[in-house]
């Protein structure tokens, strides 16, 4: 016996009206408003016959909604409105932006007939979401593989929500109150595809009961704005500060009423005939209230995959565990320095086939066992097109983006800005801009948190948060410190990246001027190797284009070694006093020498080295801001 009750969302004193019943309701005797996009009426309009309304929609099948005399309607063009500036107490555009093909001009309309004060609403659908993704395919499988070439594809625009609030805020849309509404496949009451529709949305809920995937979630944005004219305010990147949030949890399939159901076991099928819209939504049983839940045991489950970079994959993973956090690393990619994740299943070299076959094996075995799902390197489990974005979000997952370099790293930008920087010299064909923007774009879509391990990806990744390698100390034992220097090691991953023919040369003029010290480039070390090849040295050369030190930085101050690389002079304020020694091209040569010759300032350099990547980079340190990261988000 099903415990669970449907109700309508109820407005609270002191909140704004969202939805298009509460909009309407609120509005005062004799009011001008606006259905653009009408079709045959977004409301029924005679539930309110004091106010005084205009439609309009470019055509009328069905339609168009009942004249009255209060009420006038015509055909036309949102993007060219005959209509006066300023004139409307309030716009409803309910469902009809996705339609339209001049989405500036028409946005622009919307806000021009509005009076300051009055108030807009807007009803969209998300994008990356199932329901609209199905429309979309509906409608290509229609005109091309039923060869209805004629047939316009209905949903031209598509919506993310920074994208969104960013469009009217920009034309002073002041955002008040906002909700994210599950999708009701009320589309499909189509005479030619009701009678599927009982059955596909039984189908969904079989699913979402089984697996945990929630196809419906999060599928319409519906928001309501006044007209300020100010353009500041939340930008929709965090949704935790969106004003007005308001709870929806099924939607009906028949008449698209918002309801809210509460209870436990399983949602009971109301007798045909005896059934409310809202009792309807119910038994539609698409979406589940529990959705979210935390398990039993309360403990935060973390995924680290699919690219292991720098060993930050395998290290943040065991850092979390050591702070009561469920983690695991997982990594697609085999490289020569055999980092030691949890978990390699090297699918990345294979033929498509194997590896997306493979790809699908991991998805299947993760999807459902993780509460955040912290990518790397710009990859999900199925990359590189990240084909499984969209079933986080449906599942109430959490999503970090980690970006560590080429991933996303914008190289026109960096060249045209930038005297020096990783792309100074580095190959063109090295990274893919159209893939970048691909990445930044999904990011931007889907996931709740950016972070990139670099301040300069910041320039090319503006969402994101910069967060510092880790380095997992324990692994770090000094060797004693040596008055009489031998080693100075320079060890790239990139040679073009990392400046290493200028720091050969500079290692050919210095060989000469100190016989008893070896000047070593290593490369293509297994990770254990290096380690020990870092613990030997008495100087490490990192880069001299990037501006800004890399994992190897971090590694050789861990060993108490002076490092030296090119430090931006913009990102000095971000340093907290960190002992890298300063150099550049230029000046590699001189830097190297003064140092291999003043025996206590390269002891104090190395001695605050270890200080300060116990201060800023240890593993423990990075895992508690991660862990305050994923809280932050709503993970707990």
């Amino acid at each position: 016996m099903s415990e669970w009750q449907p109700s309508k969302p109820v407005r609270g004193a002191n909140e704004p009206p969202v939805f298009l019943r509460e909009v309407i309701a609120a509005q005062p005797q004799g009011a001008r408003v606006l259905d653009a996009g009408c079709g045959p009426g977004s409301w029924p309009y005679e539930l309110r016959p004091d106010l005084d309304i205009t439609g309009f929609d470019i055509k009328f099948p069905p339609g168009p909604p009942p004249r009255a005399l209060t009420t006038r309607v015509f055909r036309g063009d949102l993007a060219r409105l005959p209509l006066p500036a300023e004139y409307f107490d309030l716009t409803v555009c309910h469902y009809v932006l996705e339609h339209v093909t001049e989405l500036r001009e028409c946005c622009d309309e919307l806000v021009r007939v509005t009076k300051p004060g009055g108030t807009l609403y807007l009803s969209v659908p998300r994008a990356a979401a199932f329901d609209d993704r199905l429309y979309r395919f509906a409608g290509y499988f229609a005109k091309y593989a039923l060869m209805k070439f004629k047939k316009r594809v209905e949903h031209q625009q598509r919506f993310d929500l920074v994208g969104l609030l960013e469009q009217f805020r920009r034309r002073g849309m002041t955002l008040t109150a906002h909700a994210f509404v599950p999708a009701g496949f009320s589309w499909m009451n189509d005479a030619r595809t009701k009678p599927l529709q009982g059955a596909f949305t039984d189908t969904l809920c079989a699913i979402h009961r089984a697996t945990g995937l929630d196809l419906a979630a999060d599928a319409n944005f519906v928001l309501t704005f006044v007209k300020t004219g100010r353009t500041d305010g939340p930008d929709g990147r965090d949704r935790a500060a969106l004003p007005g949030n308001r709870r929806v949890t099924h939607v009906c399939r028949d008449c698209g009423e918002h309801s809210i159901v509460e209870g436990s076991g399983p949602p009971a099928r109301p007798e045909r005939g005896r059934s409310s819209g809202i009792a309807r939504g119910a038994a539609s049983r698409i979406l589940s209230v529990a959705r979210g839940e935390r398990r039993a045991s309360g403990v935060m489950r973390v995924l680290q995959a699919p690219s292991e970079i720098a060993g930050q994959t395998s290290i943040l993973s065991r850092a979390l565990r050591d702070l009561g956090v469920e983690a695991w690393s997982l990594a697609t990619n085999p490289t020569f320095a055999n980092y030691r994740v949890d978990e390699l299943v090297p699918l990345d070299p294979m033929s498509p086939l194997p590896r997306y076959l493979g790809y699908a094996g991991l998805l299947a075995k993760h999807l459902n066992k993780w509460d955040v799902f912290h990518f790397h390197f710009g990859r999900t489990l199925i990359a590189p097109h990240n084909l499984d974005l969209p079933l986080y979000r449906a599942m109430g997952k959490k999503l970090v983006f980690h970006f560590h370099g080429c991933d996303v790293r914008n190289r026109a930008h960096m060249l045209a800005t930038h005297a020096h920087s990783t792309c100074t010299e580095c190959a063109p064909t090295f990274c893919i801009p159209s893939r970048q923007k691909r990445v930044l774009r999904e990011a931007e879509q889907h996931a709740h948190a950016q972070i990139v391990s670099t301040p300069d990806l910041l320039e090319s990744a503006p969402l994101a948060r910069q967060m510092h390698v880790a380095v997992w100390l324990e692994d770090y034992t000094p060797a004693p410190f040596r008055e009489v220097p031998k080693l100075v090691l320079h060890a790239p991953t990139n040679r073009l990246i990392k400046g290493t023919p200028y720091i050969e040369r500079a290692f050919d003029q210095l060989r000469p001027r100190f016989p008893g010290v070896e000047f070593r480039v290593v490369e293509k070390l297994d990770w254990s190797e290096l380690k020990v090849a870092m613990r030997e040295c008495d100087l490490f050369v990192d880069q001299l284009h990037m501006g800004w030190y890399g994992m190897v930085s971090a590694e050789a101050m861990a060993y108490a070694r002076p490092s030296l690389a090119y430090m931006r002079p913009d990102f000095e304020p971000l340093t907290r006093d960190c002992p890298l020694v300063r150099t550049s091209v230029e000046t590699l040569v001189d830097d190297v020498a003064a140092l291999l010759t003043d025996t206590p300032r390269r002891r104090a350099i190395g001695e605050a080295s270890r200080a300060y990547v116990e201060r800023e980079h240890e593993s423990h340190v990075i895992a508690r801001r991660l862990v305050d990261l994923y809280r932050s988000i709503g993970a707990s």
